[in-house]
């Protein structure tokens, strides 16, 4: 720029206005050229912020998922003696040993394992839209709506079987006097005669069919493709 500078005095000076104005002209395209290289040089830093900031997100929602992952295998394994007690029934009915415990049917009617979903991650991405369209969109689009069909359907088959529970705490309530010594962990006769009948039987299957063919059953679902959602978000990285 100081032999620019200098030149153009020269060219003052001498009235060599021509070459004056090439050397204006030169200056002004220099000045063009630093700008862009500056503005390149920021985009070159923001799509690296960008990435960065992605993959930082990335790495939240893989551990959700693998959180995810294990939370359903232990509710699976928590879920295994119902499974059985269920295999149970429909093969020979409930044995006498099953019926005298009473504990085993009493907590089958009365209660679940429930589940949050980790949605840390995924609401981050959501959050940063710009990002996630400018990098991976398709496949992350994929991933949005794998989380929305899945907490979705768990949600849905979640509230079907505490519906089910309520039901079961409101007809044992109005309709046994045994159900309040029931609630506090004691056999009771009437109970056990009630195992015996139809009404139990119906209650019996609705809440395995809601819990294990729905609930347990999206559960499930959710784990086995959270497991390939990690493997394809290890590839992004």
């Amino acid at each position: 720029m100081r032999i620019l500078n200098a030149n153009r005095r020269e060219a003052l000076r001498n009235s060599q206005f021509l070459k004056y104005f090439k050397y204006a002209i030169g200056e002004i395209v220099l000045i063009v050229i630093g700008i862009l290289i500056a503005l390149q040089l920021n985009n070159l830093r923001d799509k690296r912020q960008d990435k960065n900031k992605l993959q930082s997100i990335l790495g939240v929602i893989q551990s959700d998922l693998a959180q995810d992952t294990q939370l359903i295998s232990n509710i699976e394994k928590w879920y295994a003696p119902r499974i059985d007690l269920v295999t149970e029934f429909g093969r020979v009915g409930l044995s006498d040993e099953i019926i005298d415990s009473s504990k085993t049917l009493v907590a089958f009617l009365f209660s679940y394992h429930p589940i949050d979903i980790e949605i840390t991650g995924i609401n981050l991405l959501k959050n940063h839209e710009r990002i996630m369209n400018s990098i991976y969109s398709d496949s992350l689009l994929k991933l949005i709506q794998m989380y929305n069909e899945d907490i979705n359907l768990i949600e849905l088959s979640e509230d079907l079987v505490k519906q089910e529970i309520q039901y079961n705490v409101h007809y044992y309530s109005l309709n046994y006097p045994w159900y309040h010594q029931l609630m506090t962990a004691q056999n009771h006769q009437g109970f056990k005669d009630h195992v015996r009948d139809d009404q139990f039987k119906n209650r019996f299957v609705n809440k395995s069919m809601l819990e294990f063919n729905n609930y347990l059953s999206n559960l499930i679902k959710h784990k086995k493709r959270a497991i390939e959602w990690i493997s394809k978000l290890e590839k992004m990285k």
